[in-house]
């Protein structure tokens, strides 16, 4: 069996990408963020043919917020705002245009909303990078 080819998309394949961007369901697809300054779309070709296209962005993730139990409900507000805006700074100056933010608090997930942050409910997958390299195989 024929191995399939990894590469860089080059502007001959936009319509196809368009194409097949709008042709495969629930793949969640934002037009915007074609637009973000650090995006690398990947082609998988096998024999000349183009199999699949996958876009990625570079984010800020901000995980594991950790509150001294101590502060008031308005010292943690004024801690996650503080915070979000100072990652929101850097994420702008690196060109990031995305952040993630994941919570598993109500308090702090209703806060998150109230200040602009969008709550997504798609599945979430992580990998962590291993140190040495690694097949993704079972």
């Amino acid at each position: 069996m024929t191995s399939i080819q990894i590469e860089a998309v080059s502007a001959s394949d936009a319509e196809v990408l368009v194409k097949f961007l709008f042709s495969t369901p629930h793949n969640l697809n934002d037009p915007g963020v074609f637009s973000y300054p650090h995006v690398q779309v990947l082609k998988a070709t096998r024999k000349g043919k183009i199999i699949a296209f996958l876009p990625a962005q570079l984010t800020v993730t901000l995980d594991a917020f950790a509150i001294n139990p101590e502060a008031t409900k308005l010292e943690k507000a004024m801690a996650m705002h503080d915070l979000f805006i100072s990652f929101r700074e850097l994420a702008r100056q690196r060109g990031v245009r995305e952040i993630n933010f994941f919570t598993a608090d109500d308090s702090t997930a209703e806060f998150a909303k109230s200040r602009g942050v969008e709550e997504v409910k798609q599945r979430l997958f992580r990998y962590k990078i291993p140190e040495t390299p690694q097949s993704l195989e079972g």
